[in-house]
């Protein structure tokens, strides 16, 4: 059985990160990356943390690995997984354009 990587706030950190949680501005998801961090924080598993923010266990085991070594900068969307555009937006416009008129 792995361990799930132990996540250490300071006491700022952790007023940081509450303010996150409670904050009118923050999106939804910002919120919940907050939650995960200080329930982390807080010595909970994964299983605890995924049941009580209503989450998939993988969700919080990745966001814990990311915030270890990058903070903050982890949490952040990642690009995507998908195909690599074949065109330019340019070219699509100017052939989109040029099939219109």
């Amino acid at each position: 059985m792995r361990c799930a990587v132990q996540i250490e706030l300071s006491e700022e950190e952790r007023v940081v990160w509450e303010k996150r949680v409670r904050a009118r501005r923050s999106t939804t998801r910002d919120a919940l990356r907050a939650g995960i961090v200080l329930c982390a924080a807080a010595g909970h598993t994964n299983k605890e943390i995924s049941t009580k923010l209503a989450v998939k266990e993988h969700t919080v085991a990745k966001l814990r690995t990311r915030f270890v070594p990058q903070g903050m900068e982890g949490l952040r969307e990642q690009g995507g997984r998908g195909r690599e555009r074949l065109y330019p937006a340019e070219k699509v416009e100017a052939i989109v354009e040029a099939t219109l008129h």
